[in-house]
């Protein structure tokens, strides 16, 4: 089925795009790469317009209008088919004949590398939340056969999904293919997709300059770059917005008569159309080229008019395929672009979250907004080597007094001059996500071949030391990726038949809850999710999402009694907590009705996710352990531990070797303080994880631990000022050794009032020990002044 999803969304369009380029780009090598790209979203854009005016039919219907229309263009453009295959056959040859053996071993090592992604992507469980998203979103396409009803923010008919993402459904109509072929909404043959951008993407390094040995260095840096592989194994929209990104760049790369002729305006229009209906911010693109376009070259007004003419038509011609979905988005929206903006309970202002997305992105002051603008140089675990690169390529050019112009690196100085323009002007727009700067990272890697190209031998032979170094440099973090991703997985090279099979090996938290629902919650009850990606997705039940606007009462509400009122109307009957913060608990009602034992009672826990039914309850409490803390008594100390996705370690120590101040006694009157002193914090995320009344969690001694009731119920309370991010840790021992550690539902608070957070939390079988610790991440400054632990009994 995987073969026949490749020859649907790649083969058979892929002889419309090529006969279609090579009526205008005479190089078989540029028309063939642009197909190769713009293929699989022409068959996205096929799709569409069959279920936009021939909805609601069988899946064979489909799948036997799209066969026969593609068929006549392969044999239309059977000459250009044939060109290419000979293209390709004579291409193979020369890389594997005998007198380049260094090039083929290396070819061969990259051909094994993308095969390697693939299989994960093909074998391990669905797990990112926005491409689950995408997935239910191209569920429910696939269930009504039409896109009139995207974006989906009626929860009533799409058993409680709420997707009100505005971007073009070029992904989920990707994924709708595989849907329609295979007859499985579980089917994860679509990840592929993602896995061939990248290669696509990474072989452009190889295929437009001379120098093939300089070709291979970038081709094999940009395709281990840590974002970029990441996102191709795991099924996310990434590399099919950052293709979007590049093409019409590309484009403006390839066509020498741009914009000067008519057919150059069509073919740049149709291109800068395709880009578009890729993803909204794929808009840039074409706003990048337009600025270069105007700016630089040609002076004169007469020119400048006639080239701004040149833009405006090919800009008309660019929004005809996306024209349908901001209309759509205007009706349901009153914006052609929506978005977060369609999501009211992020406006909703006793929740906070504008200070949440700004703390946890780490741009939650005037000086941590410009530190952002570096993350390319800082953050190597999702940039890498690309923007040291560049910044070499410059040394370079300065070094050896080395002329050099690129279209691809001015098209970047102006997007980073944009960047920093939005920036001053008071907008987050491109630093509230790493996502959006590393958009440019592909022209990077390309100018940076761009430039090496151009070097002579004896220049090129200066690079050697720096080349050995930046191939050692991604194994290394290449092989801590692949682990940080395998791990979890035991099932990974085990046969399963879909993405539903292949959750029931899976360790992951979340996972572990659908499982548990699966098998002991009648399918008509209906939850409440505050992570909707897996959930929506793997479970049959009716999961609301919290950001759905008709539970946007419970949020603002200041009363339990109505709270749980509106929840009971809505028929929701159980609540879903993750591990990290989400500002729609901590700073609503739902805190006191998942804290308090008397309204809620956890029915499962699992990796930090907990599981709760709804309903009043007779309980009793206890209080066995009380920590008031004060000048004499220290109970805390500390254990450092890493986000591994977040963390520079080398960067951060080589420069600031103190950044973290630990748990310590204060001299002020709250004498446990937490805090941090560190200026890379949008770039670094650093934990420190403390235990009650030992040395580390690891160490042992009789006084140190708490007695507890195997199975049995329990509550942490902890009072603190500050701010931060705070998260209460329970440490479960047998015997002397560490069986597990759970963190309970984290918080983020701002500063200037005191706070209290509570964590609840049922021992495991055959635990009769625990400790009781705190997990508080940098940057935060916390006060600890109280902890209560409570035994709960019914």
């Amino acid at each position: 089925m995987l073969f026949l999803y490749l020859i649907f969304i790649l083969i058979l369009p892929l002889a419309f795009t090529l006969g279609f380029f090579k009526t205008y780009y005479k190089k078989n090598l540029v028309a063939l790469y642009l197909s190769l790209l713009c293929a699989p979203i022409v068959s996205a854009l096929t799709l569409n317009i069959l279920f936009s005016f021939l909805p609601g039919r069988i899946n064979h219907f489909y799948i036997s209008i799209y066969a026969a229309i593609y068929t006549f263009f392969y044999w239309k453009f059977r000459t250009e088919i044939n060109l290419a295959r000979i293209f390709i056959i004579r291409a193979t040859k020369l890389i594997w004949r005998k007198k380049r053996k260094t090039f083929s071993l290396i070819a061969t090592a990259a051909i094994v590398y993308f095969t390697i992604l693939a299989i994960i992507a093909l074998k391990t469980p669905f797990y990112e939340n926005d491409g689950l998203e995408y997935a239910i979103s191209a569920r429910q396409i696939y269930k009504e056969k039409t896109t009139e009803n995207y974006p989906f923010i009626d929860s009533e008919k799409t058993n409680g999904y709420y997707g009100p993402w505005s971007h073009p459904p070029a992904y989920p109509l990707l994924i709708t293919f595989d849907f329609l072929l295979s007859k499985d909404v579980y089917s994860n043959n679509f990840r592929i997709i993602s896995v061939y951008f990248l290669a696509t993407l990474a072989i452009f390094n190889l295929l437009f300059f001379r120098k093939n040995s300089v070709g291979l260095l970038n081709f094999f840096l940009m395709s281990t770059t840590g974002l970029l592989m990441l996102k191709g194994i795991s099924g996310h929209i990434e590399l099919l917005r950052i293709v979007g990104f590049c093409l019409p760049i590309m484009n403006f790369f390839f066509d020498r008569t741009f914009l000067r002729n008519p057919k150059s305006i069509l073919i740049n229009g149709i291109i800068s159309g395709l880009a578009l209906y890729t993803h909204s911010l794929s808009l840039i693109a074409p706003t990048l080229v337009a600025v270069y376009y105007l700016t630089v070259g040609e002076r004169g007004w007469r020119s400048k008019i006639n080239r701004a003419w040149a833009l405006i038509i090919t800009s008309s011609i660019a929004l005809i395929p996306i024209t349908p979905q901001l209309i759509a988005n205007l009706k349901k929206f009153r914006l052609p672009v929506a978005d977060i903006g369609a999501v009211p309970i992020y406006k909703v202002s006793s929740l906070n979250y504008t200070f949440y997305f700004e703390y946890m992105r780490g741009i939650f002051s005037s000086f941590d907004k410009g530190v952002s603008l570096f993350r390319g140089f800082l953050n190597f675990n999702f940039f890498s080597l690309s923007h040291w690169l560049s910044l070499f390529v410059l040394f370079f050019m300065w070094k050896f007094k080395i002329k050099f112009r690129s279209k691809f690196l001015e098209i970047v100085v102006i997007f980073y001059l944009i960047v920093l323009g939005f920036t001053l002007l008071g907008s987050n727009s491109f630093i509230k996500n790493d996502r959006y700067i590393f958009t440019i990272v592909p022209l990077l890697f390309f100018s940076t071949s761009e430039f090496f190209d151009k070097l002579e031998r004896n220049q090129l032979k200066k690079l050697h030391y720096f080349i050995i170094f930046g191939i050692f440099f991604n194994l290394w973090y290449l092989e801590k990726q692949v682990n940080y991703h395998l791990w979890r997985y035991p099932s990974v090279f085990q046969h399963h038949s879909n993405n539903i099979e292949r959750i029931k090996d899976s360790t992951i938290g979340s996972h572990e809850i659908i499982n548990y629902i699966s098998r002991n919650i009648p399918v008509s009850t209906k939850l409440l999710s505050f992570r909707q990606g897996d959930f929506a997705y793997y479970s049959p039940h009716f999961v609301f999402s919290h950001l759905d606007h008709k539970l946007l009462q419970v949020f603002t509400s200041s009363s339990t009694e109505k709270a749980l009122a509106l929840l009971k109307e809505k028929g929701i009957e159980y609540l879903i907590t993750p591990y990290y913060p989400e500002p729609a608990i901590y700073n609503s009602i739902i805190e006191k009705i998942t804290s308090d034992p008397r309204l809620s009672e956890i029915t499962f826990q699992s990796g930090g996710y907990t599981l709760y039914h709804i309903h009043t309850r007779d309980i009793k409490t206890h209080l066995i352990k009380y920590y008031n803390i004060d000048d004499k008594t220290k109970f805390w100390t500390s254990k450092n531990d890493t986000d591994f996705f977040r963390l520079k370690k080398g960067i951060v120590k080589m420069i600031r070797p103190h950044y973290v101040k630990k748990m310590q006694q204060s001299p002020e009157t709250n004498p446990i303080t937490s805090e941090a002193d560190n200026i890379f914090n949008k770039s670094t995320r650093r934990y420190t994880r403390t235990v009650l009344g030992a040395d580390s969690p690891s160490t042992f001694e009789q006084k140190d631990y708490i007695n507890v009731d195997a199975t049995g119920e329990y509550l942490v309370k902890i009072y603190f000022d500050g701010f931060g991010q705070l998260a209460p840790l329970i440490y479960e021992y047998a015997s002397t050794e560490i069986v597990s550690r759970e963190i309970m539902s984290s918080s983020i608070f701002s500063p200037g009032i005191n706070h209290n957070i509570t964590g609840r939390f049922i021992i495991s079988p055959n635990i009769k020990r625990i400790r009781v610790g705190i997990q508080s991440a940098f940057p935060a400054k916390i006060n600890i002044r109280k902890i209560e632990l409570v035994r709960i009994k019914l």
